[in-house]
């Protein structure tokens, strides 16, 4: 899977196809208020000459190219493992018997289509790729790169209609300070028509901009609207970090924080519709248990549910079978089903960190009446490759 290989220069800036800059890719797709030092890193400084890394040929190999002159050892660890695993491996500053040089050079491939993300170890200190401005803001060490397929969804295709990114401010009376969220408008977006709304949430660790940079949201929107299976729609990327965030669903600020400060923002500031059967409603890990918190103490906000990777934890059950039985009364789940017309559940494979919870939580909806449809076991573990996979599936299921 990966090959250290000393590469003639010239040559392989001829041969390769250079990843763009993630600033320059987000201001090409729209995004006009996030900041330099949100999507792309700023602080870091490179010779505007200097060999971007990694460069990507059209056969999915990605060549890194890291300048540490002074380093005794360099490796790499990403994402490109068995079922997206994380891999670690060494560069190399020189051929055998060659002297060394100052750039450290590696090969990793043949890899799928897809984003793959990857940090960097010089010497024992984790570092980013300072020749890649991808930065991943939730993560700043991590930067990205996308393998790109005319076959794959999540690649950037020429021919594909683009939507819009742009970034909506709003004030919260939750946290009491301004919060932000990605949204996605569709192409030919016009205040003379009226959107359906699908807000879609990151897990934990991650912020507004995770599904953007690491699940390649734009890509996968783009790409289903091109192929025409995707209804023209806003999608709103919020930041699901909130204070008092908890699995317990009364306890709960997220719900709160969304009807209340993120639904109103996005009403006032883009032309949707406010009816609850044209909202949709996803989130992952993290995010799943706030989805399944607003179902549950707001039954009937959302027409459309997806829960990607997640899972009613033990203790939670038990509450829902004591204390906040009521949740789950008849007329609860009643109107649950009666007011939700998709509530879609995901889960990867066996790896996936989800996957127990998500076993013992499938029964216990079904024993309280509650309809759902249930994906099956995906392939891939607790990572962007699975949740990647569930959006695309899930996405052209709304309205």
């Amino acid at each position: 899977m990966f090959r250290v290989e000393r590469t003639h220069r010239s040559r392989f800036i001829a041969k390769a196809v250079a990843i763009g800059a993630s600033a320059a890719l987000l201001a090409s797709v729209g995004i006009q208020s996030a900041s330099a030092a949100e999507v792309s890193g700023a602080g870091i400084r490179t010779s505007a000459h200097a060999t971007k890394s990694p460069t990507v040929d059209h056969d999915g190999f990605a060549t890194f190219h890291i300048s540490a002159p002074t380093a005794k050892t360099v490796t790499v660890t990403g994402n490109w493992g068995p079922s997206a695993s994380n891999v670690t491996s060494a560069l190399s500053n020189a051929l055998p018997g060659a002297p060394a040089s100052a750039t450290w050079d590696g090969i990793v491939g043949p890899l799928s289509p897809g984003v793959y993300s990857y940090t960097l170890t010089i010497d024992g200190t984790q570092a980013r790729d300072p020749r890649n401005p991808n930065v991943v803001h939730s993560s700043p060490l991590l930067t990205t790169f996308i393998v790109n397929s005319r076959s794959s969804l999540v690649s950037n295709h020429k021919n594909a209609k683009h939507g819009k990114l742009s970034t909506l401010t709003y004030t919260s009376d939750v946290t009491k300070t301004e919060r932000k969220a990605i949204v996605w408008t569709p192409p030919g977006y016009t205040s003379k028509k009226t959107y359906p709304t699908f807000y879609l949430v990151h897990g934990g660790g991650g912020d507004y901009l995770d599904w953007v940079q690491q699940g390649g949201a734009k890509q996968i929107l783009d790409n289903l609207y091109t192929a025409k299976k995707l209804k023209p729609m806003v999608v709103v990327m919020p930041d699901g970090n909130i204070p008092g965030g908890t699995d317990v669903p009364t306890k709960d600020q997220f719900p709160r924080e969304l009807l209340d400060n993120i639904v109103p923002a996005v009403q006032a500031h883009y032309s949707v519709s406010k009816l609850a059967s044209k909202r949709a409603y996803a989130g992952l890990s993290y995010g799943g248990f706030q989805v399944y918190n607003t179902v549950l103490t707001h039954p009937g906000a959302f027409k459309y549910i997806g829960v990607f990777s997640s899972s009613l934890f033990q203790p939670v059950q038990d509450a829902l079978n004591g204390e906040l039985k009521a949740l789950v009364s008849k007329a609860a789940v009643k109107r649950i089903n009666h007011k939700t017309k998709v509530f879609r559940i995901y889960i990867g494979n066996k790896t996936d960190i989800a996957y127990p919870g998500n076993k013992s939580t499938l029964p216990f909806l079904k024993s309280k009446g509650i309809h759902f449809t249930f994906d099956g076991v995906g392939t891939t573990g607790h990572n962007w490759n699975t949740w990647q996979r569930n959006l695309i599936d899930f996405a052209p299921r709304l309205f």
